[in-house]
């Protein structure tokens, strides 16, 4: 029967005679694995009550390897309690049997599926010999885990580093990052804010002597839900924040519709001149007329266009004497209608000519 505290291998037997394989349990350098095992990182942990240690709240009972002690003998296993947490069995002070090579596998936390070693070489006393142990503790840069805030105002915790901060409540929200001096923030330190409320603004500010992005104090604000940003821990106590994966702004792209209105040489009379279809639907934003040949005298050449029967002018386009463009034109032409359909029956009249010559109209229709 194993007692508390015995710490077992496997040797598996053949018996030649027999030709039977059979498992022996053989002390050794094995642990029972503890729920929670804590690095420098998390910097020095109170030895006493049931803290929320790695996002995990310890109950009465739960072993516990506080190996980034800054005392180093008291990297030992603990038990829980309600108050001072007690050796777990084995690594009392008269114990004998920690040895270098003691290996402690880590169930939960920031630290989950991580192996400890000791290190230490020589005999041991559990809460006296400084120890040291070696991790195989998961990197900085492992996945994201998740993690709904869904109250008012909220100070963050060690535990929060590689998580996704999703910001859930409806209404306004505020976050801090406490200073280094309370939370021992690892440099690399990566945490994901996402905007994940039906309203309000979340607001992301450093605590007195935190900066972000340079200020002391400095703030990031989420006011669109699904925004999101990412803030990195480069220094103590500094840190940068970008959009993360936040598409450049969408610019509109501008189009031109040029549609030719008459011939190049034969001089321009009144009337309809063309009738055409939208290709697409568009916004203008400008209209332009232009010609090939200027007339010299007389009425300022005028023209009119047309959606499905109704003029998108207040003030129809012109195009002075002696010119070949409207962009020059004394009174500029003036919108009614600015969105065109797609599809719309578009039609261009010349309402007004001056002394015969003027040819080769065309229109321009520029928008998004």
């Amino acid at each position: 029967m194993l007692t508390a505290g015995t710490h077992v291998g496997v040797n598996v037997v053949h018996d030649d005679a027999a030709n039977r394989i059979s498992i022996e349990l053989v002390e050794g350098d094995y642990e029972e694995s503890v729920r929670l095992g804590t690095t420098a990182a998390d910097g020095n942990i109170t030895l006493s009550g049931t803290p929320t240690i790695q996002g995990v709240t310890l109950a009465v009972g739960d072993r516990i390897l506080p190996a980034g002690q800054t005392v180093a003998a008291e990297r030992i296993i603990y038990e829980v309690q309600d108050g001072a947490w007690t050796p777990a069995a084995g690594w009392e002070p008269a114990s004998t049997s920690i040895s270098a090579g003691r290996i402690v596998p880590i169930d939960e936390g920031d630290n989950a599926g991580a192996i400890f070693q000791l290190l230490t070489a020589g005999a041991i006393v559990p809460g006296t010999t400084p120890l040291e142990w070696k991790t195989s503790v998961q990197s900085t840069t492992a996945q994201f885990v998740p993690k709904n805030i869904n109250v008012a105002s909220y100070t963050l915790l060690y535990g929060d580093r590689r998580r996704w901060i999703f910001a859930t409540r409806s209404g306004d929200q505020d976050f801090t990052i406490p200073n280094r001096n309370d939370v021992l923030w690892q440099n690399g330190t990566e945490i994901v804010f996402f905007h994940n409320g039906t309203s309000g603004i979340k607001t992301i500010t450093g605590a007195t002597g935190v900066f972000i992005n340079g200020v002391d104090g400095g703030s990031i604000v989420l006011d669109t839900r699904y925004d999101a940003w990412l803030l990195k821990h480069r220094s103590k106590n500094q840190w940068f924040a970008v959009p993360w994966k936040q598409a450049a702004p969408q610019v509109p792209v501008t189009k031109t519709l040029v549609v030719a209105a008459s011939d190049e040489t034969t001089a321009l009379t009144t009337g309809t001149k063309v009738t055409f279809r939208m290709p697409y639907a568009m916004v203008l934003s400008a209209v332009r007329a232009s010609l090939a040949t200027a007339q010299s005298a007389g009425a300022i050449l005028t023209a009119d266009i047309k959606e499905e029967g109704t003029s998108i002018f207040a003030t129809k386009i012109t195009i002075d004497n002696t010119e070949k463009t409207s962009v020059t034109a004394a009174t500029p032409a003036v919108f009614s209608d600015t969105a065109l359909a797609d599809d719309a029956e578009m039609t261009i009249i010349i309402d007004q000519v001056g002394t015969p010559g003027a040819a080769g109209l065309k229109i321009a229709l520029i928008g998004t």
